[in-house]
């Protein structure tokens, strides 16, 4: 399949067209349609965003503080905490 019709069927499907009315505008079988479907509500939940964390969260609050009122930039204010 083509990048723009997967295209436009991504956009087709956000705004919540059916399977038949895609496989009409697009002129792709309408089992096509679907498994493309299940395949994008599954990328669609495997790429759901987690918590992101970074090495630095702990010292957060404590030490890093005191390096952040010096202007340093973050790597040497990572490098500067003790561990």
């Amino acid at each position: 399949m083509k990048s723009n019709q997967r295209a436009t069927i991504e956009t087709l499907l956000e705004r919540n067209t059916s399977q038949r009315e895609i496989a009409r505008i697009t002129g792709i079988d309408r089992k096509t349609v679907r498994s493309y479907h299940q395949r994008w509500l599954e990328q669609l939940q495997s790429n759901s965003p987690g918590v992101a964390t970074s090495l630095c969260e702990p010292w957060r609050e404590g030490d890093a503080d005191k390096y952040l009122d010096l202007r340093h930039k973050p790597v040497q204010v990572f490098v500067r905490i003790p561990n």
